[in-house]
């Protein structure tokens, strides 16, 4: 093997390394903010249902009878 064919074989090795390097950050950034948005997604269901829930004990609390109509309403 003369030493440009070793050149030669290095270039392509280091080139393949630079680009597939490149590729993993890239697919890592990207899985990354999907995962991010998925969280962020989940977070704002749970904190709908947190209010909601919050907003029903309120009326509980302030307005039994209220409360007692609103149960019948449901479970009609």
């Amino acid at each position: 093997m003369s030493f440009f064919d070793w050149m030669r074989m290095s270039m392509v090795v280091d080139i393949s390394f630079i680009v597939f390097t490149f590729y993993y950050i890239w697919r890592l950034r990207t899985l990354n903010k999907k995962i991010e948005n998925y969280t962020q997604e989940t977070r704002l269901s749970v904190e709908s249902r947190f209010k909601e829930t919050e907003l029903i004990i309120y009326k509980c609390v302030k307005n039994p009878r209220l409360a007692r109509t609103l149960l019948k309403e449901k479970q009609e």
